[in-house]
């Protein structure tokens, strides 16, 4: 009781005192004064509500309002130095700020800097708009390029697999699927720089398109956790990914510079030999880079201890063969800067996977050829953006983007069957704009998305011995299909003061798709043209609670839906495991509401984050028997494919949570871990919901100095026996579930100078055999990993 009565009396003392010295100030004041004004900006230049600024020898001061502008009143005449503090931001203080009678002394645009604890950095994927960490009120993450560095990975997808609550996936050597809260592949949208990879023929299955975009070129990769249809539509029910490339930077002089990178990097369990040349050049306004990329992959071993013998099932004792490829990456960008704050980007990439083996097809002795050729991605887009003041707009960026994305598969079930060549070519054309505003206490995002997908679509056969080919009817999706999507969307922010901030968005998306199945005289149905339409209003509310300077409480409401695809509606063809599947055009959208709750802390010496999230799921879309010509099944080869289409199948729910913790015990020094789970039950079939993830996770230590670190690391998954009856028909999870599985795993890099880097590292030290969940390939045995990066 005393010292709450002590305390009191100082927080009331605080607060007259200086008012009291104003007081007898007052004659003073009005005879010979000035005042202050100015306006607080973030380092993202957003404008920051309910900062303190203050003088202190006059104990005087004021906050900002919405606008972040400020004034205090009758200052005396003199030279001060202005305060300036903000929650989760570095002091600030400003000296000489003179102050003259009469007139006003103005402090413009005053930018204020976050404290530098592990998790400040920006994301922009969250919000549409540059965001701390810190500050998102959902879970993310964020591998910024020294990460991707240091895991010294394969793939983009492979970057990801130390994440919290991402999962990876791989149907083949040259595959990787996230699954993000037990939804993966098109439930889960994927960026890149802003712009949808994802098209109209993603299919439910996992897949490897992630995989086509290459980890050297990018800066980072940010990751929304949980459903962002509210900010991007169709597919966000899982989650969101943004791969970010590098972007190029004009120097602030005069004249022409220039440099070069080169990465390599080698891997002894299939050969890897992986390559990438860089170069750049800039002046004052202009920046230009380009870059090529060579890998060449071979037969992936698998590792040799094992005590699982339906995991021992490779083709070429410990080689699983055919499972090598090679591929080959290219990609330029340019940056012009019209003035300070505004400028053009021109952009190309350009990626291809050269005959994939599908590894599982050839194990399972259902294929002597199962090839994916071509697989190539080609991705152009010019963007312009601006940061000048237009009243109530107070940032623009335009962009407009094509896509093209390009898969074949070339399969033979025996030495005399039929050799099949399937081709799809879905062109992607699009145009975003977003613009950014600040209204009161408010801070709004707001725009538009529209994509069309033009899809070409053929299948041809022919005989083992012969050359000819022949068309057939159709090919795996309707040719000349087309697939319309719009979105308009807004996000509103507001900053209720230093340590509470509500967000709130609300989109309206429409998809229109137009195709022609072409007639089956051996069919029960013909369709004919069919004309589609769905459309969906998601919203989202979002709450996060600075309880201090290192807690902070957040909690988020989101509805998300995913529109049936043309994968969904129109697919005929061989899917997953022993499955045909086939068409069916009597579907509705997935619907999903999802409510979670967080506390993170961010500390000099601790750092952690728990999530725990519920979702509600209706007219859930999976695989369930059909028929294809009157029969449940389909003869081809010596295989018997069950039939199969998709359908609504009711409403179910996916629970689980997310977790991770860092502690550093000195500059060097430091351990971490994080633990995901979920799990998901389709309450109207009463079976759980498939493709589900075990529970998994990573626990390491490591070591860091200026140029020399050294990690020790575990990845592990539990045993996943939980499996739906579409699950049951796959065989590339063996009878009776996922055995569980770790492997010990070490590396680390050493610097030498600011030119050459040396990566080193040995994956599955203990030679485990293992297979992640749902893959259809086994994880590599161990292997040793050598890397080089050279810069100049």
């Amino acid at each position: 009781m005393k010292n709450r009565f002590v305390h009191l009396l100082h927080a009331t003392l605080r607060k007259l005192i200086p008012s009291l010295i104003l007081i007898y100030n007052l004659p003073l004041l009005g005879q010979e004064s000035g005042r202050i004004i100015g306006t607080i900006l973030d380092n993202h230049g957003n404008p920051m509500v309910a900062a303190e600024i203050s003088i202190p020898s006059l104990e005087i001061g004021t906050t900002t309002r919405a606008n972040g502008e400020f004034e205090i009143k009758s200052v005396p005449k003199g030279d001060y130095t202005v305060r300036i503090d903000y929650l989760g931001f570095q002091t600030r203080q400003i000296s000489a700020v003179r102050v003259r009678s009469g007139e006003t002394t103005q402090m413009v645009d005053v930018r204020m800097s976050p404290k530098l604890l592990a998790m400040n950095e920006t994301i922009v994927t969250a919000n549409r708009r540059p965001k701390s960490l810190t500050d998102i009120s959902s879970g993310a993450n964020l591998v910024n390029a020294e990460i991707i560095q240091q895991r010294n990975a394969k793939t983009s997808a492979e970057a990801l697999r130390e994440e919290t609550g991402i999962f990876i996936q791989k149907t083949n050597h040259g595959g990787g699927s996230a699954i993000i809260r037990g939804l993966s592949s098109n439930r889960i949208v994927i960026l890149v720089d802003g712009i949808r990879l994802n098209n109209s023929t993603y299919r439910l299955g996992n897949h490897q398109y992630l995989t086509t975009v290459d980890y050297q070129m990018l800066s980072k990769i940010e990751v929304v956790r949980g459903p962002t249809s509210a900010l991007y539509g169709s597919d966000a029910l899982g989650g969101a990914i943004n791969l970010v490339t590098e972007d190029p930077r004009t120097k602030s002089a005069d004249g022409w510079t220039g440099g070069y990178r080169g990465n390599g990097r080698y891997a002894s369990a299939d050969g890897e030999k992986t390559g990438r040349a860089q170069a750049w050049a800039a002046n004052g306004r202009l920046a230009v880079a380009a870059g090529f990329s060579y890998k060449n992959f071979g037969d992936l071993r698998r590792g040799g201890n094992s005590n699982n013998p339906l995991l021992e099932n490779s083709t070429d004792g410990l080689r699983q063969s055919p499972s090598g490829f090679s591929a080959y990456d290219a990609d330029a960008k340019l940056v012009y800067h019209l003035d300070e704050q505004q400028n053009v980007m021109l952009a190309w990439q350009f990626a291809e996977q050269i005959e994939v083996p599908r590894y599982d097809k050839y194990e399972s002795g259902s294929s002597i050829l199962w090839q994916y050729t071509p697989q190539k991605r080609q991705l152009a887009y010019a963007r312009y953006r601006s940061d000048h003041d237009l009243g109530f707009v107070r940032n623009l960026q335009a962009t407009a983007s094509f896509n093209r994305q390009q898969e074949g598969r070339l399969t033979q079930d025996d030495a005399s069957s039929n050799i099949e060549r399937e081709r799809d070519d879905v062109k992607t054309y699009g145009l975003n704009l977003q613009m950014g505003s600040v209204w009161g206490a408010q801070v709004l995002s707001y725009g538009l998305d529209i994509y069309q997908d033009q899809v070409a679509s053929a299948a041809f056969v022919r005989a083992a011995d012969g050359d000819v080919e022949t068309q057939t009817l159709r090919g795996r999706f309707p040719d000349d299909a087309t697939y319309r999507s719009m979105g308009v969307f807004v996000q509103d922010e507001v900053y209720l003061n230093q340590r509470l901030i509500v967000n709130g968005g609300l989109r309206y998306s429409r998809f229109d798709t137009e195709f022609t199945l072409p007639f089956d005289p051996e069919a029960a149905a013909n369709l004919g043209d069919v004309d589609l339409s769905f459309g969906a209003f998601t919203g989202s509310v979002g709450l996060l609670y600075k309880a201090s300077e290192n807690i902070t409480v957040m909690t988020n409401a989101a509805q998300a839906f995913r529109a049936p695809n043309l994968s969904d509606l129109s697919k005929l063809g061989e899917s997953k495991g022993s499955t045909f599947e086939v068409p069916n055009t009597e579907l509705d959208p997935e619907r999903m509401t999802s409510l979670d709750f967080g506390i993170r802390y961010n500390g000099e010496s601790f750092s952690g984050e728990l999530v725990g999230y519920v979702a509600q799921i209706s007219d859930l879309l999976a695989s369930v028997d059909a028929t294809f010509r009157g029969s449940d099944v389909i003869v081809s080869g010596g295989d018997t494919l069950k039939v199969k289409h998709k359908a609504n199948t009711g409403e179910g729910f996916i629970r689980g949570f997310e977790s991770r913790v860092q502690v550093r015990f000195d500059k060097a020094w430091s351990v971490y871990g994080n633990l995901s789970f979920s799990y998901g039950q389709n309450t109207t079939l009463d079976e759980p919901i498939g493709k589900m993830p075990p529970l998994f996770g990573v626990a390491g230590i490591r070591w860091q100095q200026a140029d020399w670190s050294a990690e020790s690391y575990l990845r592990f998954a539990g045993k996943q026996d939980r499996l739906s009856a579409d699950d049951l028909d796959d065989d590339r999870i063996p009878p009776g579930g996922t055995p569980a599985w770790q492997t010990w795993n070490i590396r680390g890099d050493y610097r030498l100078g600011d030119q050459l880097r040396i990566s080193a590292g040995i994956e599955n030290v203990l030679d485990l055999n293992y297979r992640e969940h749902g893959s259809g390939i086994n994880g590599s045995g161990r292997n040793f990993i050598i890397g080089l990066a050279l810069t100049n």
